[in-house]
């Protein structure tokens, strides 16, 4: 008699939603500035798979753990994901960022930089410098406003 083998049926697990009181302190933006970088840097999910997750939950999944860098399978467990599509959403966020990049960073141009390096060799006699981070905290204005 023939051995038939059966497919377990694909479970998704119910993901977690935090608090909304809890969702800066977690995230280090308000919910709505989540949506809009998940929307500006991920576009809209057309993804009609079963788990498949939307732009707002992948920049939550990158945000949390580039504000905590601990471990991936821990920021799984917690928004109750595998720790893989944890490794795979920050990778492709970052891309999908690193994409945009021009938009947001403004790079000195070569003559920029060598007028730099030229002046603090003659302020400061400090060659092939171009500048100094004093660590002041730099005031990021809200997009929205």
């Amino acid at each position: 008699m023939a051995q038939l083998i059966f497919r377990r049926e694909k479970v998704y697990r119910q993901r977690t939603t935090p608090p909304s009181k809890d969702f800066k302190a977690l995230y280090r933006f308000e919910e709505r500035n989540v949506e809009w970088l998940g929307s500006h840097f991920l576009g809209d999910s057309h993804e009609r798979r079963g788990g498949a997750l939307s732009s707002k939950e992948r920049m939550q999944v990158f945000l949390r753990y580039m504000g905590d860098p601990g471990f991936q399978k821990g920021i799984g467990e917690e928004i109750k994901i595998d720790q893989s599509t944890v490794s795979r959403t920050i990778l492709h966020v970052s891309q999908k960022i690193l994409e945009k990049a021009d938009l947001w960073i403004q790079l000195p141009t070569e003559q920029t930089i060598a007028r730099e390096k030229e002046l603090w060799q003659h302020k400061y006699q400090f060659p092939t410098c171009i500048g100094a981070i004093d660590c002041k905290k730099i005031l990021v204005h809200n997009i929205f406003n």
